[in-house]
C-alpha cells in the first residue's frame, strides 16, 4: 500500500512539472501591464524594498513600522508611497531621493529570492 501511494505522488509531481514546463514555454510577460498594476497600489507594493534598505540602520521592526505608516498614509491620501517617504526625515536621513526612486522600481527588487535559492541549493548539495 505504501509503494502505491509513493508511486501516485511521483506521478502527480511529474505531471505537475510537465504542466509547469508547458506553461513557462507559452507564458507571455506584459511588463507594461505589470507596471500599471503596481501603480494602482500607489507604490505600496514596494514598501518591503524600502524597509529592507532602512533595516540595517534602524532595525527591522522600526523600518517596518515607518513603512507601514507611510503605506497607510499613501493610500488614505491617494498619494504615492514615494511622495510620502521623501517627506519623512527618518527615511531621507538615510536614503537619498535617487535611492528611494530606485528602491520603488519593481524590476529592482527580488525580495528574498536569492536567499531562498541559495538555501535550496545548499540543501540539495547536502542531500537533504
Amino acid at each position: 500500500m505504501q509503494n502505491g501511494r509513493l508511486y501516485l505522488l511521483v506521478r502527480l509531481a511529474a505531471a505537475s512539472a510537465s504542466q509547469m514546463a508547458d506553461m513557462i514555454e507559452t507564458m507571455e510577460i506584459h511588463s507594461d501591464a505589470m507596471r500599471r498594476d503596481c501603480a494602482l497600489t500607489h507604490g505600496v507594493v514596494m514598501a518591503e524594498a524600502v524597509a529592507m534598505a532602512l533595516a540595517p540602520s534602524l532595525g527591522k521592526q522600526a523600518a517596518h513600522e515607518i513603512l507601514e505608516q507611510a503605506s497607510h498614509d499613501a493610500l488614505s491620501r491617494n498619494e504615492t508611497l514615494g511622495n510620502v517617504i521623501t517627506r519623512d526625515p527618518r527615511v531621507t536621513a538615510l536614503l537619498a531621493p535617487q535611492e528611494i526612486a530606485e528602491l520603488l522600481k519593481p524590476e529592482n527588487y527580488l525580495g528574498n529570492a536569492r536567499e531562498f535559492c541559495a538555501r535550496a541549493l545548499e540543501c540539495w548539495q547536502k542531500g537533504n
